[in-house]
This record gives C-alpha cells, sequence and structure tokens, in this order.
C-alpha cells in the first residue's frame, strides 16, 4: 500500500512548534516526515539537528531529509551521523540525498560550484562511502569510485576486539577514505533516495538508490513516465529489480483554500478535498508512485485536512479497487 507523509520545515523563528507539527503528523496516522536541507539559508535550522529532536519527539513516524545538500557534507561524517541516528530510533531513518542546485547558496558559504557531471560524481562517491562505512552488502559498489583493501593495523590496535573488520580505502575525485574503519553499523540498511529530475539523476538512482524524490511542477504525465523508464533501465542494467525503488511524489498545495494564499513563492496543486483525491489517486494509480510527500507549509490546520480527510479516503479507494503496484 502507497504510504504518505508530510514535511515539516525547519522555520528558526519557532523550532518549537516546528518539532510539536512533527508530533502531529505521527499522531494523525502518516507515515513519514520529512526535512529539507538548505544550510546556506539562516531562516531554517539545520537539517541534521532537526531530524534528531523529530526523532527523540516521535516514536513510530520514518524520518527523511528531503534532501541533503551533498556538495556541503562530508560522506564520513554523514554516514556516522546516519547511522547513529538510525540506532538513536530502532530504524527509522531515511537519507534523501541531492546533488547541489542551489549554487548561489552553496558558494555563499565558501563551496565551489560543480559542474552537473561533477554533481553526480560527487554524489555517486558519497555513497558509495557512506555505504562501505555502514558496511552494507545489499547494494551494489561503484568500481568506478575506487576499491577495499585490507592489511592496515597501524591506526587502531583495538580494532580487532572491537570487531571493526578490516579498514577500507577508496580512492574518489571529491570523496576518499584511507585506512578508515568501519561503523557504527546501522542495525537495518538505510535507505538512500535520490532528489532530483535530470537524466544523470535517474540513472544514478536505478544504479544504486533506494527511492526517488520527483517534485511538483518539474515534470507531467510524459516526464513521470521518461523518469521511470531511466530508472527501469539503469536498475536493470545493474542487475537490479526495478520494483525495489520506491518512487516519491512532493507536492505543495493548498486544501478548499483561496487561490491568493501564499505558498512561499511555490506552485502547486490548489484543489477542493475531493479533488486532491483524485489527483493522488491519479498519481498512484496511473503515473506510477509509491509515496506521497505534503508540503503545508508548517500549515498544521492544512497539513490536518491533508492526513484526516484526504489520505484515509485515499487508502479506502485503492483497498475497495484492489490497488497492487504493477
Amino acid at each position: 500500500m502507497p504510504r504518505f507523509g508530510s514535511a515539516v520545515i525547519a522555520q528558526v523563528e519557532d523550532l518549537a512548534a516546528c518539532v510539536r507539527l512533527a508530533q502531529r503528523v505521527e499522531s494523525a496516522g502518516l507515515d513519514f516526515a520529512t526535512v529539507i536541507d538548505h544550510p546556506y539559508n539562516p531562516a531554517m535550522g539545520e537539517s541534521w539537528t532537526m531530524m534528531t529532536a523529530y526523532a527523540m519527539a516521535t516514536s513510530k513516524i520514518r524520518l527523511r531529509t528531503t534532501v541533503m545538500c551533498t556538495p556541503l557534507r562530508q560522506a564520513a561524517v554523514l554516514a556516522r551521523g546516519a547511522s547513529t541516528l538510525e540506532l538513536l530510533t530502532s530504524g527509522r531513518v531515511d537519507l534523501g540525498l541531492g546533488a547541489g542546485g542551489v549554487w548561489e547558496g552553496i558558494t555563499s558559504v565558501g563551496y565551489p560550484q560543480l559542474s552537473p557531471a561533477d554533481a553526480v560524481q560527487q554524489l555517486t562517491e558519497l555513497i558509495t562511502v557512506m555505504r562501505a562505512l555502514w558496511q552494507d552488502d545489499n547494494h551494489p559498489k561503484e568500481a568506478m569510485v575506487g576499491h577495499y583493501e585490507g592489511g592496515v593495523r597501524t591506526m587502531r590496535e583495538q580494532a580487532p576486539e572491537a570487531g571493526w573488520g578490516e579498514p577500507v580505502t577508496i580512492e574518489g575525485k571529491f570523496h576518499s577514505l584511507s585506512a578508515a574503519y568501519c561503523g557504527p553499523r546501522p542495525t537495518h540498511p538505510i535507505p538512500i533516495y535520490i532528489g532530483g529530475n535530470g537524466p544523470r539523476m535517474m540513472r544514478l538512482t536505478g544504479r544504486l538508490a533506494d527511492g526517488v524524490a520527483l517534485s511538483h511542477g518539474r515534470k507531467d504525465a510524459a516526464g513521470y513516465r521518461r523518469a521511470h523508464q531511466l530508472i527501469d533501465e539503469a536498475a536493470i542494467a545493474a542487475g537490479r529489480h526495478p520494483r525495489d525503488i520506491t518512487r516519491m511524489y512532493q507536492v505543495f498545495g493548498t486544501i478548499g483554500e483561496d487561490d491568493a494564499v501564499d505558498l512561499g513563492g511555490r506552485s502547486g496543486f490548489r484543489g477542493t478535498v475531493d479533488q486532491w483525491i483524485d489527483y493522488l489517486m491519479e498519481l498512484i494509480v496511473e503515473h506510477g508512485f509509491d509515496e506521497i510527500n505534503f508540503y503545508p507549509v508548517n500549515d498544521e490546520a492544512r497539513m490536518l485536512r491533508y492526513a484526516e480527510e484526504i489520505v484515509p479516503a485515499v487508502r479506502e479507494r485503492l483497498a475497495k479497487e484492489g490497488y497492487a503496484r504493477a
């Protein structure tokens, strides 16, 4: 059955209210809450810190970044932060990753702008380094990035007793490891979602990721089909099954509100409850999405209408129609 979530934007003007909203997402019966990552924006709290706050205030919902600005993240530190939070939450962490995009913000805090090809290469290397440190044997390893070697014992004499295994060396253009010991190992594989819209990102999703995050307004029906096709082809080429890759759709919008309501300058879907039900059914049944992530722009009443009126109706219709993903 498809899953439904809501974004909780970390607005610094009232971070405590953001934590309460995450709790309401859980109590309203949704499946996951998401956090966006814009560390160059002083109006937003740092996403990893907020993920931890939401995790400690909830007990059931999954928590996901949508998506981490990886040009600003060091791979080994991100990997160990993610696995630590996974251990704290008993496996409720998903990691959404992006290749950049808002380069004005990224360069403003001292990081270089990357070409599209380098941005995807950087992200590929980051995923490879993280999974090496997690000792994740459930996904293909990118031979283009580096190699694994053992035998170095000089860094930590306690490594054998600690169960760290052999150290890992990976030589990459952007992310590397030099005789690094692995861990902490998560208790469950941490799902990685790729956020993006271009062909390079769709192919990377098919090769390496567990899911994709597509956003409202970036594609139409033909675009959805093309994105799914690129993911499927890359997955098959990598020896994977396309069904193993979750397709998430992210949408801003208003529910039965005046068309003049501002969504922070974003486009979105504006409709009644019934129109929203039909729209989500279309996204799931006709366009093949497994998850819907709604952006209420931290409007609790809007989130509750989505969670309590729209989502239950969609779930009921899917059950009555005997929906099963193709």
